[in-house]
C-alpha cells in the first residue's frame, strides 16, 4: 500500500506549482533488522512561501531497488547540501512541499506488470472472440 501512495503522491505533485528551495541536509540512513540492511537517502530542503520559511524532507524516492545502497548514494550525490532545487507545493497546503527526485522505481515495475496483465487479458478476450466467430 505504501508503494501505491508513493506513486499517487508523485503523480499529484507533478502538477503542483513550484517554489525555489535549497538542500540543507543530504545524508544516508542505514537501518538493519532481521531482513538485512536497508538504505535510504534523507534529503531536507528549505523554502519560503508568502514570507514564511519552511523545511521539508519529503521526496519521491526516485531510485532503483536493485542496488539500494548505490542508488541511495547516487541520489545524495545528485542533491548535495547547498544545491538549489525546485520544490512542488501542495496547493491545499503550501507549507507542504515535495522534492521530485524521480518516479518511485518500485512503482515503475508494478505499473509495467499491471499494463502487461491488462494487455494479456485483452489478448485473451480477442482470442476467445475470434475462436467463437470461427465456429
Amino acid at each position: 500500500m505504501r508503494a501505491a501512495r508513493a506513486l499517487a503522491l508523485y503523480d499529484r505533485a507533478c502538477t503542483w506549482s513550484t517554489a525555489p528551495g535549497v538542500v540543507v541536509r543530504s545524508e544516508l540512513r542505514e537501518d538493519t533488522d532481521g531482513d538485512g540492511t536497508s538504505y535510504r537517502a534523507e534529503i531536507a530542503c528549505s523554502y519560503t512561501v508568502a514570507g514564511a520559511q519552511y523545511t521539508t524532507s519529503q521526496h519521491t524516492e526516485g531510485r532503483t531497488f536493485e542496488h539500494p545502497e548505490e542508488s541511495a548514494r547516487a541520489l545524495l550525490s545528485a542533491f548535495p547540501v547547498g544545491k538549489s532545487v525546485e520544490l512542488r507545493l501542495d496547493p491545499s497546503a503550501p507549507q507542504c512541499a515535495i522534492l521530485i527526485t524521480g518516479m518511485p522505481q518500485h512503482m515503475v515495475v508494478i505499473r509495467r506488470v499491471g499494463y502487461a496483465a491488462v494487455l494479456a487479458g485483452i489478448g485473451l478476450v480477442l482470442y476467445g472472440l475470434v475462436q467463437q466467430a470461427a465456429r
